[in-house]
């Protein structure tokens, strides 16, 4: 059996979105291992890299910041 590209495409975002879900409520809820206080996550986040000169766009991205920090 052959699956079109958009639908696999669709497969794979929404399991993408079930797990950032998943995480974002660990992370709201205080059971995952990050401070809810000091941290955040993203889905599909893209970051600047020099080295290829592009963004690269990330499934899913947590954010932490240690205490007094700008950044992540």
């Amino acid at each position: 059996m052959v699956m079109e590209k958009d639908n696999t495409t669709q497969i794979g975002d929404q399991f993408e979105k079930r797990i950032f879900e998943l995480i974002r409520l660990l992370i709201e809820n205080d059971d995952f291992f990050v401070n809810r206080k000091r941290s955040q996550v993203y889905w599909k986040k893209g970051y600047y890299s020099e080295a290829r000169k592009a963004t690269i766009i990330f499934d899913i991205v947590i954010e932490s910041y240690l205490p007094g920090a700008n950044t992540y």
